[in-house]
């Protein structure tokens, strides 16, 4: 029942055709599918995951485990388990698609910031160097307490930017039993 459940093809037309099970294979993961079959075939405990159409013409993931058998005729089968792991997928490229967001987030956050600390480094060090010119100092200061609030400026904006983009991602809470 569960194969009918999660593949496109019924198990009873997969047995009368076994071709059916291959057509039913993303065609973009077909070949890796075939692969994974020949190493089945050769003995190897294979896990495997790839997209199925299904009947409906929707996309599954699908992760399979499958290994060689030797029946009691002497000949070999092919056994194994599957599952739909198409919302795993799912979680999974939601996460990858955040992580890239975070990431150009910190380079930008980078690079703004690097001309401006580098200024504020320079006119600090300007500032140790000096003799006690009074105006000098003033001036110095200035420009470091501009240079500081304009990257303050500069945060702010940047994680304002951030959470009104990301603002549109919805947070789905559900209960449930650990214990079930």
């Amino acid at each position: 029942p569960s194969f009918d459940q999660m593949w496109a093809p019924s198990r009873q037309a997969v047995i009368a055709k076994p071709s059916r099970l291959l057509e039913s294979i993303h065609p973009r993961d077909r070949e890796y599918a075939r692969n994974s079959y020949h190493r089945i075939i050769n003995r190897e405990q294979q896990i495997s995951e790839f997209r199925i159409v299904t009947a409906e013409q929707q996309e599954k993931w699908i992760s399979i485990r499958a290994y060689s058998i030797y029946n009691a005729n002497k000949s070999w089968s092919v056994a194994g388990f599957a599952e739909d792991v198409t919302d795993k997928k799912e979680k999974h490229y939601t996460l990858l698609k955040f992580s890239e967001r975070k990431n150009s987030i910190l380079h930008s956050f980078s690079h703004e910031l690097a001309r401006p600390l580098g200024l504020i480094q320079g006119l600090s060090a300007s500032l140790a160097g000096e003799e006690a010119d009074t105006e000098m100092v003033r001036q110095t200061l200035g420009y470091i307490q501009e240079t500081t609030k304009k990257s303050i400026s500069l945060i702010k904006e940047l994680l304002n930017n951030e959470f009104m983009e990301s603002a549109g991602v919805s947070l789905r809470k559900i209960r449930f039993n650990l214990l079930d």
